[in-house]
């Protein structure tokens, strides 16, 4: 069976909010909540870090880099129109963040507009990494 977070923006909307609502459920969860606060609060961002979530789903991960990693703005890039439309809704209110339906591997961004970027759970549903990154010779 393939995976349909490798192409999460191509399946059908009934699959894309289950998926949707899944993933906020784990958001949630302590534990996950435990895993991210522990890694993220090490981080040390410079004054008025930008940060970008590739993979951002429904925004929790994304917030979490405002509230644990400290950056100053955070903005999450999903190929998931209704993922995207959750994080709008959840976290819209906040100026710091925001949330654009896209493509990881083409963000359309400059080198170097970012001082931080994650891939939460990204990785692992990407079938060829080396086209995430403009150097593939780091693998």
């Amino acid at each position: 069976m393939a995976d349909p977070y490798s192409d999460l923006g191509a399946q059908d909307t009934a699959l894309q909010e289950r998926i949707a609502t899944a993933m906020e459920v784990r958001c949630l969860e302590p534990a996950q909540i435990a895993i991210r606060k522990a890694y993220m609060e090490n981080l040390r961002l410079p004054k008025g870090a930008r940060a970008l979530e590739l993979g951002s789903g429904t925004g929790h991960v994304t917030r979490d880099l405002l509230e644990l990693a400290g950056a100053a703005t955070a903005h999450g890039i999903e190929p998931s129109p209704v993922m995207v439309a959750r994080a709008q809704k959840s976290f819209g209110d906040d100026d710091r963040l925001s949330f654009d339906i896209g493509d990881a591997k083409n963000t359309g961004f400059e080198s170097e507009t970012f001082d931080l970027v994650l891939m939460h759970t990204l990785l692992c549903h990407s079938l060829d990494l080396k086209t995430l990154f403009k150097r593939p010779s780091a693998f």
